[in-house]
């Protein structure tokens, strides 16, 4: 079996670059949910949740009741940088 790389190796490089940028968009996307999803079942269990943007345009999400004080999940705002 034989392969080959048609083009130059720059078109490749180039290539696999664009992928690795939108797996790094795809995790950040995937990050956001899963944190979306943990204030969504903290409001169901009676939690209060707060979610803000901090002044380095971080997102913040806040989770707190009398017995749990604070919970923060910062996401840098490299996340939500567009290409």
């Amino acid at each position: 079996m034989e392969f080959r790389i048609e083009g130059s190796i720059f078109a490749f490089l180039a290539s696999n670059a664009l992928f690795m940028t939108a797996n790094v968009d795809f995790q950040a996307a995937n990050t956001i949910f899963m944190a979306t999803n943990a204030a969504s079942q903290a409001l169901k269990a009676g939690f209060h949740v707060l979610i803000a943007s901090s002044e380095a345009g971080n997102l913040i999400i806040e989770i707190s009741s009398a017995a749990f004080d604070a919970s923060f999940i910062p996401f840098p705002a490299s996340f939500f940088r567009k290409a």
